[in-house]
């Protein structure tokens, strides 16, 4: 590998109440998962990121959490929500960018690209601690 190629591996889960959450696999499941956003039970995602060196083979890993905290999501929202459909390619049905969505976001512990996939924070960090081995 040519010096200073880096590969970025990582993943993402959302989790709820101690249960780690996939895709929804219906409508009924993606209703469900979202009406149990509800205040004092907050949702989270656990990202890691790996960086290697393919020159080096030397490896940095770390894993990025956040907290999201929802007020009820009103009934007519879950609906349109579903209609959509776009909740069933998200694990969790959980899509705190959509424009419905957002305002019932109460406050998110951590940083929002985090959320939506991956930590730049995180990224940053490990790339940092790569490169100063």
């Amino acid at each position: 590998e040519p010096e200073g190629t880096i590969l970025l591996t990582g993943d993402q889960v959302v989790v709820h109440e101690g249960v780690i959450l996939e895709k929804p696999e219906g409508l009924e499941e993606a209703r469900r998962l979202i009406q149990g956003y509800v205040p004092g039970a907050p949702c989270g995602t656990v990202g890691s990121c790996v960086l290697t060196d393919l020159s080096t083979g030397r490896q940095v890993a770390g894993v990025d959490k956040t907290e999201i905290h929802f007020n009820p999501i009103p009934e007519d929202i879950v609906d349109t929500l579903l209609e959509e459909g776009a909740v069933l390619n998200c694990a969790g049905g959980l899509m705190i960018e959509h424009p419905l969505v957002q305002p019932f976001i109460e406050r998110i512990t951590g940083d929002i690209d985090s959320v939506m996939g991956l930590s730049s924070r995180l990224t940053l960090r490990l790339l940092k601690e790569l490169q100063s081995e």
